[in-house]
């Protein structure tokens, strides 16, 4: 009788892990549908990729899975993770402080380029200030200190072999801007067209020569070079370059890169809890997290440039039910940045809305 009874439950625990499953099926399909009409609806003002992945599942979406996108700011948190996997080995501590270089500073976002050279940084605050307000000094000092190489070692030990994150900052807005000696009578379009053309050797080589080339550039001369720049191109040249220049990963290895972050395969408990405790500092909340019910909990790291907006994350529906959302957006037509910053909001308020019933 009491075999009887264990197999009468087990064969319902299996009727319901089925229907639920067929459940999530459908849900995830009709998502999906959803989410690819609207898309399709901005295809005349933006160039959209989106991944969906539900954690607790596995069911998932993806609309363009395996074009390669400009991350933008978003290849920040690949080096929040390699920089946590080193405090799980023993090679690093939040605690511990890096020195600012001039190497290390850059314009555009963050304040820590205004601070003076020789100021000493806890890894905690770098990787804060990184991923809380997007500071590039910040994510290039880190980045300097665990290696060029640890991005894309990280996805390729992941099995995400279609990810390029190589570049940092600083020697990415130098090449673009054409402080490099090879580029120096090249216009912007040339420099993407050349940078394009070049072996990952020779791409390499270019990053660590124009570093010593402008190793004695000083903040004040690497801002009044960008601000020349700005009178000097279209706003599609600035496209053209930007996408050029930038790290690359597409919106379903993205999204497997945080499914992988959440469910605790990269990093121990305490550092996947500090990873989520970071992203959910995030201050840039118009998109993810725009159009949620206030107090949505959303761990997210957005990324800008030209022609580019991007938010990554995950999303929590309920206790049970949380998902990995990824939206690139590139080439973005003139005028059209709000837009598309609505666009990841209303993505991201159909598939909350359809998961969290």
């Amino acid at each position: 009788m009491k075999k009887f009874l264990f197999i009468l439950f087990s064969f319902s625990l299996l009727l319901t892990s089925i229907c639920f499953s067929k459940d999530y099926e459908e849900l995830t399909d009709n998502t999906f549908k959803s989410v690819k009409n609207y898309v399709s609806s901005k295809s005349n003002k933006m160039d959209v990729g989106v991944g969906f992945y539900h954690i607790e599942t596995g069911k998932s979406f993806y609309i363009k899975p395996n074009e390669n996108f400009p991350l933008a700011s978003v290849f920040k948190v690949p080096i929040m993770i390699c920089v946590l996997q080193n405090i799980d080995k023993g090679k690093l501590s939040l605690s511990d402080k890096l020195i600012l270089k001039r190497n290390d500073q850059c314009v555009g976002s963050g304040d820590i380029q205004f601070s003076s050279l020789g100021q000493s940084f806890t890894v905690s605050d770098l990787m804060y200030k990184m991923i809380s307000v997007s500071d590039n000094t910040a994510s290039d000092m880190l980045w300097n200190y665990i290696g060029y190489d640890a991005c894309n070692d990280l996805m390729r030990n992941i099995g995400l072999t279609d990810s390029d994150i190589y570049i940092a900052n600083r020697p990415s807005w130098l090449l673009s801007l054409g402080e490099y000696s090879k580029f120096r009578n090249y216009n912007s379009l040339k420099i993407a067209s050349v940078w394009k053309n070049m072996s990952k050797s020779e791409r390499f080589s270019a990053i660590q020569d124009v570093i010593e080339e402008n190793s004695d550039l000083t903040l004040a001369e690497f801002q009044k070079i960008e601000d020349n720049s700005e009178n000097t191109g279209s706003y599609e040249t600035d496209v053209v370059v930007a996408e050029a220049l930038d790290n690359l990963s597409t919106p379903k290895e993205f999204s497997l890169l945080l499914a992988k972050l959440y469910k605790g395969e990269l990093l121990s408990k305490s550092m996947t809890n500090k990873a989520l405790a970071y992203m959910g500092s995030c201050k840039y909340n118009s998109r993810i997290p725009g159009k949620l019910p206030n107090g949505t909990k959303v761990w997210h790291k957005t990324g800008t440039i030209a022609g580019c907006v991007n938010d990554a994350g995950i999303v929590k529906f309920s206790d049970n039910s949380h998902g990995v959302l990824v939206v690139f957006i590139r080439r973005i037509k003139q005028g059209n940045s709000s837009e598309a910053t609505k666009t990841i909001a209303d993505i991201s308020k159909i598939i909350y809305n359809n998961f969290s019933k």
